[in-house]
């Protein structure tokens, strides 16, 4: 995890391995269609087709989502990590992006300061979509400093870390290229909800 590159931000290092058991993760970020499947509603900013990524979503909201999606499917849905998360963006490679960045990820250079339908750019090697642009993707994890080695606890909350934010992943359709990166990372008032926010589910195989 983490990078080396010149935009690489001081919370991308140091770069370090991990373990990543086996999980599923969701072809595309969770669409508005899904999330008034469940909730009977749509929190979003930008209503423009059921299947633009559902934002405006705070933890909450989500804890509430997946308690109704599980009860529904006896399944147990939940966020992924923020080492699944890079693990799957990555799919394989070493860089800091799995392709071109027009190809792959709306940013603030083509999206046109919004949010588009999901599974329109190219996927990566796992062929999982959008994982850098549209929207930012919320991950389970609290936010800190990397260690410089693991293990490393991701569910901890630090005393040095006053506001206990969330991590949130990949980028979104008005930040800029150097958000659209798989080791990227950032974070967020947990019960703060935005119009560049969504979250992806995971799964325990």
């Amino acid at each position: 995890m983490g990078s080396e590159s010149a935009e690489a931000s001081e919370y991308e290092q140091p770069v370090h391995e991990v373990r990543v058991e086996c999980f599923r993760l969701g072809v595309t970020p969770v669409t508005q269609g899904q999330w008034e499947a469940v909730m009977g509603d749509n929190p979003a900013h930008f209503r423009r087709g059921s299947d633009h990524p559902v934002e405006c979503v705070d933890l909450i909201d989500i804890d509430i989502f997946l308690d109704k999606l599980r009860a529904r499917t006896q399944r147990a849905y939940r966020l992924p990590t923020e080492r699944e998360w890079e693990y799957a963006c990555r799919a394989g490679t070493a860089g800091d992006r799995y392709g071109d960045l027009d190809a792959i990820a709306w940013h603030d250079g083509n999206a046109g300061e919004t949010t588009h339908p999901v599974g329109q750019k190219l996927p990566n090697a796992f062929e999982l979509y959008d994982m850098l642009g549209n929207v930012y993707e919320w991950c389970a994890d609290w936010f800190w400093q990397y260690p410089a080695i693991e293990p490393f606890n991701p569910w901890g909350r630090y005393d040095n870390d006053p506001e206990y934010a969330k991590v949130i992943r990949g980028g979104c359709f008005r930040a800029g290229a150097w958000a659209a990166r798989a080791p990227w990372r950032y974070w967020q008032d947990p019960a703060e909800r935005s119009m560049d926010v969504g979250f992806r589910l995971a799964l325990d195989r």
